[in-house]
């Protein structure tokens, strides 16, 4: 049987065809669906890898580049150590100074500048860090540096915010600068720029004010400095190959660039500081007699008004930045404004525009600025609340944020000045505290931490205990420390071998440093000044002299260097053992007159007057007194109520019981004067026109009616004398004196300190005088005065009663009427006294006799006026009997006239005294420190008569320590020729190239009289402890030159500085007003013209010099406003010089209280620096060779611009700091190799 196979129909197989295809093309759907997928998840893998390497990139190249801030910081840091840091090279002693991108240093060996600079530290990015000293590092400006992108970098360039259509510049903004008028209120006081650096290179880039604001551009290029990967650095060549300055490393493949740095460092000290400024109001005491002097002698800075306070910081004025060229010390609402803006300052209760407060200013709470950045969040917080306060903190004060931002340049929360002498080691502390720590107060304590400083706490300060010790505080107090500090310490730092860094030489080589010798005489008078200060404090129950109107109230006896209390009982009457001796504050004497005094007397016709029982016809008695008038140098509150007594004796030296002299006349014997009462000063002060300020403490005695020394009438012959011929009466001091050798004196007068004492342990003071032997005098004529007795009575309430036109006076003068070198000396010699002028004529009265208030008694004489061409009225004219051109005036031991000073001793020459407080006369004072209390009731505490007889008021509300004193200026004062002889020369704290004080007087590359103010400082305690141990916040620093910008000026801070200064100038032809009620002109105290003064300054920096020492503002002049300060010829700009010539009735005191005043708020030194800087981090293109830069193919992959503030401390309790009292060869060590540093902030610039 056949079979058939089985087949599918057509159309089943055409339908499996179909199916296969399907199948087919589901398949590679679903693989490219799968291969799309794997793509995308590759794909997102892969970029997501990306990003994240983006990001790891970016975040390694942030934190690189973050990292090369450090790097900057710590290179800056690492340059300011090497540059301040102790260095020693053969007993050679360095300082340094800074200013704006530099620090230089100097050594001590050396005659002028130029030798002693040693070397320049640059603080910005450089191929060099180092330059020599004379190098000017202006050269480092290119004027092609804009076409050198790769080569410099302009660390200035600002940011644009669209959103507020705002410029932002990191370090300075030009449009502080808006005008072309230096004084237009838009422009910051001080500031300006050029297009041009000093040399005359051109500066591209710069657009001057006068185009539209926001095209205003101030470059400040620097180089770039190259990093590579190992740390080496360096810079580019010409050739744009990188040129290795640090490391071993050269550039390669292995080894490629990296990054790159450019840096400048500002010194914040040439800012001025939010914290401590605030707006100076000018206060002073009255120096003559006007409305204005009057008003401030009324409305005296309260406590805590520190914006009041002579040389306080918070003196500087801000205005100068927010309210440019205006006076706001008048507008209290910009003056609130300010006040409102600065931490601690209150204006409540403030005597400032108008007031006259009586009460303590409160501080208000707000907390110091840590940052600049913090006063702009106090705007802005302020700003809001006043949309919804009343009161407006900043309504209508056109300070806005804008105004703020734009000051960064100008101003700082964080400036800090060190502390330190020249020689690097601690200076000492102006005011006193007590051995008996519980005797001192909160200040005292205060400023008792701040000047402490070592391991063993060892104190840069006085400590006392008794006012009356003049041997104990030296030679017993705080187991010797006082006297350790002076001898181990203070006497080392000026010896000759110890020459001053910075300016060579020494000042014991040009004073001398032996033990009689005017170094260690001016440093002991320092040391006493500042003992005598604060004798009123009010915060202190157990005050240092006694109280109130008690006896010995504001009395201090001057400290003496003779050895203690033993050897002065041996030593005190030597005159050749010339010991160091103290002002003190106490009477000295400063003329002795023989009063012949007519008792009684019959005429030729027989007719008989007074005592006149046994006369002959023609006869007379007479009565011998004498008169002892007193001085007391330490001039000004607080009052003082002298105790002290005298005793006349004659014979050798050591003999304190000797009779003096017997007196005859026309061959009558009339005695020996006899103390009818020893003492000079006793408690009562009623004499009237007494005056306790010191000064001139007038012939009349105080608290008796009884006369000192006086002859009996009639004398031990117990008759009249005889007439003389032709009127005349023959007087002859003979016997009674052992005149072996001839030399010794015919009498000598003895002071004591002590109410009628003759105890040795209280003698202060002898003074050798020689009446000539024989003279003749006119007869006296009575004045219906009974006796001498009689007559001192009479005139304790009228001085005219004292002096009659009949009585016969002959006086022995301080030859030269300067009489503070006789209240630092032990011993007066008899040359010192000399006979006055007019002692031989014929004349009645020979004197020159004063009170305290200026009155002249009958006959007073002065051979010269003390300023020629003064016209003084005579109740001003000073005591000045002796003529500089008389052969007396300047004479040698022998009484003969010196020849062997080349320098001027007329004082109208030298310019060296003082003007009287208010309308006390001018003369010979010591610039004593204000305590200044009111006294009570309602009379100007200056002038009133009254006022200035009253019992010292104490008032917490008028006292703070940094009103009393201000810093070493106040020592302006002392006398520099004591030990010498050398008259009317003091320390000069004022321009005058000519004088002895000047740098290269006497002799070439002497130092000036000004660096002895670099041993001293006095801690600011108010209102808060602005001072530390070693430094000083807001200090401003004199070297306002910015290396290398010169082209930009910021002057800034010391505008602020100079504004509330004040310049007296007293015409010469003003003596006959100028001390008279309202007789003075307001238009004497001038603003300063700190436009004209700054002058000197490009002066200096054009000479390619610097200011070594804060000291060196005595150097220029501060030129009044309306004055101009003309061109500079040698050392000297002689229009000014000619301005002052025309002044002379300005005093010495007068002349340099703003020198004093500006010099403890300044430096040349700082310890605050911010670094401005960029940081890029840098890839290497494979096409352009390793060691060179391509600026189109190596591209920065990271930039951080900011700043970085640092700064350098001392550590007062470091174990390490030498011990300067036990070890004199420790001045050789420096307190620089003990700071250490810190980053106070660090800040990005970015919107």
């Amino acid at each position: 049987m056949k079979t058939k196979s089985i087949q599918e129909p057509k159309s089943s197989n055409k339908h499996k065809s179909k199916n296969r295809d399907k199948e087919s093309g589901i398949a590679i759907v679903t693989v490219l669906s799968v291969l799309m997928m794997m793509t995308l998840l590759v794909f997102g893998f892969f970029s997501a890898a990306t990003e994240e390497l983006k990001s790891s990139t970016y975040y390694g190249s942030s934190l690189k580049t973050r990292q090369l801030t450090d790097v900057v910081t710590n290179m800056v840091i690492a340059q300011v150590r090497k540059a301040t840091g102790e260095q020693t090279s053969e007993g050679q002693r360095f300082t340094w100074v800074s200013q704006p991108g530099c620090i230089t240093t100097f050594s001590n060996r050396g005659s002028d500048y130029d030798t002693l600079s040693v070397a320049k530290f640059k603080l910005y990015s450089s191929e060099t860090m180092e330059e020599n000293a004379d190098d000017n590092m202006v050269d480092d400006i290119q004027e092609d540096w804009d076409k050198k992108p790769h080569h410099y970098v302009d660390l200035n360039a600002p940011l644009y915010s669209e959103r507020e259509n705002e410029l932002y510049f990191p370090i300075l903004d030009p449009r502080a600068r808006r005008s072309t008028n230096d004084t237009n209120k838009d422009n910051v006081e001080g500031f300006n720029y050029t297009q041009t650096t000093s040399t005359g290179t051109q500066v591209p880039g710069v657009v001057l004010p006068g185009s539209d604001p926001l095209s205003q551009r101030v470059p400040m290029p620097v180089q770039w400095l190259y990093i590579l990967e190992d740390g080496t650095m360096g810079h580019l060549d010409k050739s744009d190959t990188f040129v290795p300055g640090s490391g071993i490393g050269k550039a390669s493949i292995s080894n490629p660039i990296v990054a790159r740095i450019a840096f400048w460092t500002d010194d914040e000290c040439n800012k001025v500081n939010v914290n401590t400024a605030s707006e100076g109001v000018h206060w002073d005491i009255p120096r003559y007699d006007s409305k204005q002097e009057r008003e401030m002698a009324v409305k005296q800075p309260v406590q805590r008004e520190t914006s009041r306070f002579p040389g306080h910081p918070s003196m500087v004025s801000l205005s100068s930045v927010l309210y440019p060229h205006e006076d706001v010390s008048q507008d209290k609402a910009k003056l609130r404004n300010i006040y409102d803006l600065v931490p601690k300052i209150e204006y409540k209760n403030s005597s400032a525009s108008g007031s006259s407060s009586t009460k303590g200013v409160t501080w208000d709470t707000d907390r110091l600025y840590a940052t600049y950045d913090e006063l702009l969040y106090k705007h802005e917080r302020n700003r809001g609340l006043d949309e919804r306060q009343e009161s407006n903190t900043f309504r209508n004060s056109q300070i806005s944020r804008r105004k703020l931002e734009q000051s960064r340049f100008f101003l700082t929360a964080n400036s800090i000045g060190p502390e330190t002498t020249l020689f690097g080691t601690p200076k000492m502390t102006m005011w006193p505290t007590y051995t008996n720590t519980g005797r001192n107060t909160y200040f005292d304590n205060l400023i008792n931490f701040i000047s402490t400083i070592g391991t063993k706490n060892r104190k840069y300060y006085w400590q006392r205990n008794s006012s009356g010790s003049r041997h104990n505080e030296i030679y017993g107090n705080a187991n010797g420390a006082n006297l350790q500090l002076l001898d181990n310490y203070l006497i080392n730092l000026i010896a000759p071998s110890n020459q001053i860094p910075g300016y060579g030489g020494s000042l014991g080589r040009k004073y001398g440093s032996g033990p009689y010798q005017d170094g260690k005489q001016i440093l002991t008078m320092m040391w006493d000044y500042i003992r005598t200060t604060n004798l009123n404090d009010p915060y202190n129950n157990d005050q240092y002299t006694a109280r109130g109107n008690a006896s010995g109230h504001g009395q201090v006896a001057g400290c003496c260097l003779c050895g203690g209390t033993s050897p002065h009982q041996i030593r005190w009457d030597k005159p050749y053992l010339k010991f160091p001796r103290g002002f003190g504050r106490l009477p000295t004497l400063t003329e002795v007159s023989l009063v012949f005094k007519a008792t009684g007397q019959r005429s030729e016709d027989g007719s008989a007057q007074g005592n006149s029982q046994g006369l002959p016809p023609g006869g007379v008695n007479v009565e011998v007194g004498l008169l002892l008038e007193t001085f007391c140098p330490s001039h000004g509150f607080t009052k003082m109520v002298p105790k002290t007594s005298l005793q006349v004796v004659g014979g050798r030296f050591g003999n304190q019981n000797k009779e003096p002299a017997s007196i005859s006349i026309n061959g009558v014997n009339i005695g020996k004067l006899v103390p009818n009462n020893k003492a000079l000063c006793e408690t009562s002060m009623s004499l009237k026109g007494f005056r306790g300020w010191g000064a001139h403490g007038g012939p009349r005695q105080h608290g008796t009616t009884q006369p000192v020394y006086w002859t009996p009438s009639g004398g031990n012959a117990g008759g009249g004398v005889p007439a003389g011929g032709g009127g005349l009466l023959r007087v002859k001091i003979e016997g009674g004196v052992d005149r072996q050798p001839a030399s010794e004196p015919d009498m000598r007068v003895v002071l004591y300190d002590e109410r009628n004492s003759q105890d040795v342990n209280n003698l202060i003071q002898v003074f050798e005088l020689d009446f000539p032997n024989e003279f003749t005098i006119p007869m006296p004529r009575y004045d219906n005065r009974d006796s001498w007795k009689q007559t001192v009575s009479k005139a304790r309430n009228n001085p005219q009663n004292l002096i009659s036109p009949g009585t016969v006076v002959r006086s022995l003068v301080v030859s030269h009427s300067d009489f503070r070198l006789l209240g630092a000396k032990r011993v007066i010699e008899n040359h010192v006294f000399q006979p006055h002028p007019k002692f031989n004529t014929n004349d009645r009265q020979a004197h020159s006799l004063v009170d305290p208030d200026g009155y002249k008694y009958t006959g007073f004489e002065n051979e010269r006026e003390f300023i020629v061409g003064a016209d003084y009225t005579k109740t001003i004219e000073p005591d000045f009997p002796i003529s500089p051109e008389n052969p007396n005036f300047f004479v040698d031991v022998r009484g003969n006239p010196r020849t062997d000073y080349k320098f001027s001793v007329d004082p109208m020459i030298t310019g060296d005294w003082d003007n009287g407080i208010a309308m006390q006369m001018d003369g010979p004072y010591v610039n004593r420190g204000d305590d200044g209390n009111r006294p009570s009731g309602n009379r100007n505490p200056y002038f009133d008569e009254k006022a200035l007889t009253a019992a010292d008021v104490t008032s917490q509300a008028f006292f703070s320590p940094n009103r009393v004193i201000c810093g070493p200026g106040m020592y302006g004062s002392m006398s520099s020729g004591v030990q010498a002889d050398i008259p009317w020369r003091t320390l000069l704290f004022r321009p005058d190239p000519e004088h002895f004080g000047a740098a290269d007087q006497p002799n070439q590359g002497d130092p000036p009289d000004h660096l002895w103010m670099d041993l001293f400082w006095m801690p600011v305690v108010e209102p808060y402890a602005i001072s530390m141990p070693a430094a000083t916040r807001g200090k401003i620093n004199l070297n306002t030159q910015i290396v290398p910008f010169d082209y930009i000026k910021r002057n800034t801070a010391m505008h602020a500085l100079m504004k509330a200064e004040r310049v007296v100038a007293i015409p010469t032809n003003a003596g006959g007003k100028y001390k008279e009620q309202n007789g003075g002109s307001d238009s004497w105290r001038s603003k300063i013209d700190a436009y004209e003064t700054m002058k000197q300054w490009e002066d200096k920096f054009k000479e390619n010099e610097l200011f070594r020492s804060p000291t060196e503002i005595c150097e220029m002049y501060l030129v009044p406003e309306g004055e101009t300060l003309g061109t500079r010829s040698g050392k000297d700009y002689p229009k000014m010089r000619k301005f002052w010539e025309s002044h002379r009735l300005t005093g010495d005191n007068t002349k340099e209280r703003p020198y004093a005043n500006m010099q403890p708020r300044l430096t040349t030194k700082s310890n605050v620096f911010k670094v401005h800087m960029i940081v890029q981090t840098l890839r290497k293109a494979r096409s352009t060779d390793a060691d060179k830069v391509d600026p189109e193919k190596d591209k920065p992959v990271g930039t951080w611009r900011g700043s970085a503030l640092i700064e350098r401390f001392i550590d007062p309790s470091d174990k390490k700091i030498p011990d300067y009292f036990n070890d004199p060869n420790m001045t050789n060590q420096s307190l620089e190799k003990f700071y250490n540093y810190r980053v106070l902030h660090i800040k990005q610039f970015a919107l």
